[in-house]
C-alpha cells in the first residue's frame, strides 16, 4: 500500500519540553499532551530526518519519554477520536463537515492525497455552522478527492 497516509500522534510522556522532530521546527509539548501529526508511511523518518534528531526520537521511545502512535485512513467516516473524509470536486469552494461529535474548538488538519504531505497551500477559512459541523472553504477549488480533511475533538 505505498500510497496509504497515516496520521501520527505523539504524546509527551514526561516533563514540558521541546520535541525537535515534530514538523516543521519542533513544538513545545506539556506532559500528557498529544501533537497529530500528518506523515507517511515512513513515520520514523518523516518525524526524524537528521541523524540528531533521529537518535533522539529513538532514545524518546526506548526510554517511553513519548508514545507514538500511527493511524491509518481512507475515505471517510470515524475512527474512534477522530472523523476523516475526502474533499474536492473540481469546482466547490465550500465543504460543510459534520464531523458526529462537538466541533467547538475543533482541529482540523488537512492531508494532500495527490503529492503527500500536509497542506499549506490552499487558503483556508474555518467556521463552525452548527453543534457538530465545520464549515471548511478552500481556495482555489480542489480537484476531485485532491483534500483528505481530519477534525478531532478539542
Amino acid at each position: 500500500m505505498p500510497n496509504e497516509r497515516m496520521l501520527t500522534r505523539v504524546k509527551n510522556l514526561v516533563e514540558t519540553r521541546r520535541l525537535p522532530y515534530i514538523p516543521p521546527n519542533g513544538m513545545i509539548v506539556n506532559t500528557n499532551e498529544s501533537i497529530v501529526v500528518p506523515g507517511a508511511l515512513e513515520t520514523e523518518l518523516y518525524l526524524a530526518a537528521l541523524k540528531e534528531i533521529h537518535d533522539e526520537y529513538i532514545h524518546d521511545l526506548l526510554t517511553n519519554r513519548i508514545l507514538v502512535t500511527t493511524t491509518g485512513f481512507g475515505g471517510g467516516g470515524s475512527g474512534g477520536d477522530y472523523f476523516t473524509t475526502t474533499l474536492g470536486d473540481g469546482t466547490s469552494t465550500v465543504f460543510v463537515i459534520d464531523a458526529g461529535f462537538a466541533t467547538e474548538n475543533a482541529q482540523v488538519y488537512l492531508f494532500d492525497n495527490f503529492g503527500g504531505g500536509p497542506i499549506f497551500f490552499f487558503d483556508k477559512d474555518l467556521a463552525s455552522p452548527g453543534p457538530t459541523q465545520i464549515t471548511l472553504t478552500l481556495t482555489p477549488a480542489p480537484a476531485t478527492g485532491r483534500v483528505a480533511a481530519f477534525v478531532f475533538p478539542p
